[in-house]
């Protein structure tokens, strides 16, 4: 046997070796762990009612129709009456609407949105 050849024996032998070694590590490594630690933690439940995306994109696009705001700002989603009060395009008079509404969350942003377009109308 040559000595090439014998370096080429040595070092796949010496692969092998590591691999099982390697092997081993990993084996004793995931023996240790229970099963609870191995499933991510759940972080949030998903919402019994999810957003109509689309809508919440349309409510925030300013290039959104104001026909279709006026129809978006009676829609029975909350979140998204919230979010079209704060398009700049829906008319004051919808806005001022929208601070009697009877979800606190809507009407204190649209109190916020009226008392944000007084303060630049002013300026």
């Amino acid at each position: 046997m040559n000595q090439a050849s014998f370096a080429k024996m040595l070092q796949g032998a010496m692969l092998n070796v590591f691999l099982h070694i390697a092997y081993f590590i990993m084996r004793l490594t995931l023996s240790n762990r229970s099963e609870e630690s191995s499933v991510a933690p759940k972080i949030e439940d998903p919402p019994a009612n999810p957003v109509a995306s689309l809508n919440l994109a349309m409510a925030l696009d300013e290039r959104t129709s104001p026909e279709k705001l006026e129809t978006l700002s009676q829609d029975a989603d909350p979140i998204i009456r919230r979010a079209i009060s704060r398009n700049p395009k829906l008319s004051l008079e919808r806005v001022r609407q929208l601070a009697s509404d009877p979800d606190p969350m809507v009407a204190e942003e649209a109190i916020r949105v009226l008392a944000e377009r007084e303060t630049v109308s002013v300026t």
